[in-house]
C-alpha cells in the first residue's frame, strides 16, 4: 500500500519496471499511472530547464521539439529524451538573451552539434 501526499491510499496493481507502475486509487476508483520510462515528463522538464509551460508548448507547436507522446485512454503524456531536454535548455537560454524563436532554435542546434552542449 502506498500513500500519496494528499492522503489517498493506493494499491499497487502491476509493476512493469521499464515503463509504468499502475495504482488503483480507491477513493476515486480509477487507475493512476506513474511513468517509469527512459525520458522525463513535462513537469520534470519544466523544473530542470526553468522554461515556462506555455513556451515549452509553443516550441512543440512550431515543430522545434517533438517529444514522444504516450496515450493512455483519452489522455496523452509527453516523454522527453535527454537530447530534447538539452535542446530546450539552449533554446530557452537564447530566448532569455533576447533572440527570436527561430534564431534561438538555430543557435541551440549549432551549440549541440558542435559538441559543446555544456558550456555557454
Amino acid at each position: 500500500m502506498i500513500t500519496s501526499e494528499s492522503s489517498h491510499k493506493f494499491d499497487v496493481i502491476t509493476k512493469t519496471p521499464q515503463y509504468y507502475n499502475f495504482f488503483l486509487d480507491k477513493s476515486k476508483l480509477k487507475f493512476i499511472i506513474v511513468f517509469k520510462g527512459r525520458g522525463m515528463n513535462t513537469t520534470d522538464v519544466l523544473k530542470k530547464t526553468g522554461i515556462p509551460r506555455q513556451k515549452l508548448y509553443y516550441l512543440e507547436q512550431k515543430g522545434y521539439i517533438s517529444p514522444k507522446k504516450i496515450h493512455v485512454g483519452e489522455k496523452a503524456f509527453r516523454e522527453f529524451k535527454e537530447s530534447d531536454i538539452q535542446l530546450i535548455h539552449w533554446i530557452w537560454t537564447y530566448l532569455k538573451d533576447g533572440f527570436r524563436y527561430r534564431i534561438a532554435y538555430e543557435k541551440a542546434l549549432k551549440k549541440i552539434g558542435s559538441g559543446d552542449g555544456g558550456e555557454r
